[in-house]
């Protein structure tokens, strides 16, 4: 991690760094708990939002997919640059573009306006998380550390579980579109107070952004997301063929460009570190299970329920509420060195609850979709602190930004992917009777072959979780042995 360091005016004196006073962590706690409320809102709205628009499933997914891609390359990108560059502007820019694309959904007069208008907004609450935690670490002194770490925990659980119930409340007051006006009024007040409380931290040199990585990796990404999304339509349309075929190419490029160039977009001590490899495809593959849960769920309460916004926000409020409560728990098993068995557990139930989900849930009545969701999303939370607090301890000190920014790319991409896969199984099961899995009678198959998606991630993250202990430490040159796990003991 960060330690803060001395700087030396033009005198030669020292000067201390900057410190985080209250009032700019009461800021980042602020954007952490916006940037989580306006993701855990969003998402109940969507019945509401395909039925203003007139849009199918498969359709529908770019509301969300088109929010995901570009916070995933954000991420990225930002936490290349909080390296590099002062904090404040850019802080203070990423919450601008929030406000701004908060403004233009609330105002879109057609659905591609709005997919599009949330790809800006997605462009900007990234930065918030990306320079959170590296603005605390080296700007809050040492002993206040953990507390201001333990804040932003606890505000994000609290917008995890406050999110459904505020998003069908605004929804059900003033339509869909309210939530993102107040998102959009809240950004901006934000965007003040971050020019104004932030703590000045200087940059530390000259920023270095692969250009041309970044062009090749965002065309994989959007080439990949498109092709999965209308993978049903395979059969009539050409450009998913010809998208699949140029995700392939581009992805491979993507994997030339980081061991071809000097400074690649994902430095190749962290593109060879085993062990940070397995906990991204750990995080991507429980986002992906969450995230799959989190789309389906709303539409299959509005659907087949009948329920209104405000009582699908009402029914989805406590699993929402176990996210949060499940990470701030997960702080404490972290901090007593049991992250491994955590992951190994936090696994095992996304599993579980996966499994659920695709076999029972969608035939049960609402309260029994309201606790297999409690249980998936409880085991997500787990898992999602603890495979942060597991990522750190990978990631050399130098690349502490650009790690994270590495590993959230992959987190939020696995939710990219499922989401529009899921979306494009759901149009395609739309007006079939029968499951493609023999053991489900539910009546709406649809969604719980969609679910599928869900089981089939949460079983690759259980596997990516066995196999972390075990996985040598360091990068491909530099792999040593790591001590074998065992239990803690208590004497």
């Amino acid at each position: 991690m960060f330690l803060p360091a001395v700087r030396s005016d033009g005198d030669g004196q020292t000067q201390s760094p900057p410190v985080l006073q209250p009032s700019g962590l009461a800021v980042l706690v602020a954007g952490i708990f916006l940037s989580v409320l306006n993701a855990s809102m969003s998402t109940v709205v969507l019945p509401w939002v395909q039925r203003d628009f007139g849009v199918r499933d498969d359709t529908l997914v770019w509301f969300v997919t088109g929010f995901l891609i570009p916070f995933a390359i954000g991420t990225l990108v930002y936490g290349r640059l909080v390296d590099s560059l002062p904090l404040r502007p850019l802080y203070t820019a990423g919450v601008l573009v929030f406000a701004i694309g908060s403004l233009l959904i609330a105002v879109a007069p057609e659905f591609w306006t709005a997919a599009a208008a949330r790809a800006v907004q997605g462009a900007g609450p990234t930065a918030l998380p990306a320079m959170t935690v590296p603005a605390i670490v080296r700007a809050a002194r040492e002993s206040r550390r953990p507390r201001a770490l333990g804040t932003v925990v606890l505000a994000v659980g609290f917008a995890f579980g406050i999110g459904p119930l505020a998003g069908g409340a605004l929804a059900e007051w003033q339509g869909w579109r309210a939530p993102f006006w107040v998102t959009a009024v809240a950004a901006a007040l934000l965007a003040l107070a971050a020019g104004r409380w932030l703590p000045p931290l200087p940059g530390r040199g000259r920023a270095r952004l692969d250009g041309v990585g970044l062009g090749i990796l965002a065309g994989a990404i959007a080439t990949a997301v498109y092709a999965l999304n209308r993978l049903s339509k395979a059969g009539d349309d050409p450009t998913v063929t010809v998208a699949g075929a140029s995700a392939l190419v581009l992805w491979g490029g993507v994997v030339a460009a980081t061991f071809v160039r000097s400074e690649p977009l994902i430095p190749r001590d962290l593109v060879t570190n085993a062990r940070f490899a397995a906990l991204c495809t750990f995080g991507a593959m429980a986002q992906a299970a969450h995230f799959v849960a989190v789309v389906l769920l709303p539409l299959y309460l509005a659907r087949y329920e009948g329920l209104s916004a405000a009582a699908t926000g009402l029914w989805l409020a406590p699993g929402a509420a176990m996210l949060g409560l499940a990470g701030i728990a997960a702080g404490s098993v972290a901090a007593g060195g049991g992250t491994q068995r955590g992951l190994v557990w936090s696994g095992w139930g996304m599993l579980v609850a996966a499994a659920m989900l695709h076999l029972l849930a969608f035939g049960w009545p609402r309260w029994g979709v309201a606790a297999v969701y409690a249980a998936l999303a409880a085991s997500f939370g787990f898992a999602n602190t603890l495979t942060l607090r597991a990522v750190a301890t990978e990631v050399p000190e130098r690349w502490v930004g650009t790690g994270m920014g590495a590993f959230n790319l992959a987190f939020f991409l696995g939710g990219a992917a499922a989401a529009a896969l899921a979306g494009s199984i759901l149009e395609l099961q739309a007006e079939r009777t029968a499951s493609w899995d023999p053991f489900v009678s539910a009546e709406a198959v649809e969604f719980a072959d969609a679910a599928l998606v869900a089981l089939l991630a949460a079983l690759a993250g259980f596997a990516a979780a066995l196999a972390y202990p075990r996985l040598p430490r360091g990068t491909g040159t530099t792999w040593r042995r790591p001590p074998r796990w065992k239990p803690n003991r208590v004497p």
